[in-house]
């Protein structure tokens, strides 16, 4: 099983968005499975499962990293390059909220997450060329990734 988290917040304004009580409760229903990175997930397993958040917003860092920490739960946590500490301005329909900045990252990476590239812009890969495609999926060197996947 492979869970997939957007948003964790104090409400749940839309169905892309938990609430912190429920997610401590869904992770509290984790009990008695093994909670793996992706990298050592077996589909086969019924025991198994992966925690990841796409797109790296800020309340991931606020809300469900005290609870994952708290239950020394590992997790993924997928970036977009040219978001991080910005606002989600383009998702126009999604209340207003932040994207996690690199030092909150570099805070996710010490306490469990492990660090995945989502492509610098979340582009509708289908319609790049190639050569577009490429550096869309490339981790420019700016990042570094000197503070990712600690664990």
């Amino acid at each position: 099983m492979i869970l997939m988290y957007h948003k964790v917040d104090l409400i749940s304004p839309t169905r892309w968005w938990v609430s912190a009580a429920t997610f401590a409760k869904q992770m509290d229903a984790l009990k008695g499975r093994e909670v793996v990175y992706l990298a050592d997930y077996d589909p086969r397993s019924d025991r198994q499962c992966v925690i990841t958040f796409d797109d790296a917003y800020e309340n991931i860092h606020r809300h469900a990293l005290p609870i994952l920490r708290e239950r020394s739960l590992p997790f993924e946590v997928f970036i977009n390059g040219d978001f991080l500490g910005r606002w989600n301005h383009a998702d126009r329909v999604e209340p207003l909220t932040r994207y996690c900045g690199l030092e909150q990252v570099d805070e996710l990476a010490a306490h469990g997450a492990r660090i995945q590239w989502h492509t610098i812009s979340h582009p509708n890969l289908t319609a790049l060329d190639a050569t577009d495609v490429d550096c869309e999926i490339s981790i420019p060197e700016i990042f570094g990734f000197g503070f990712r996947n600690r664990t």
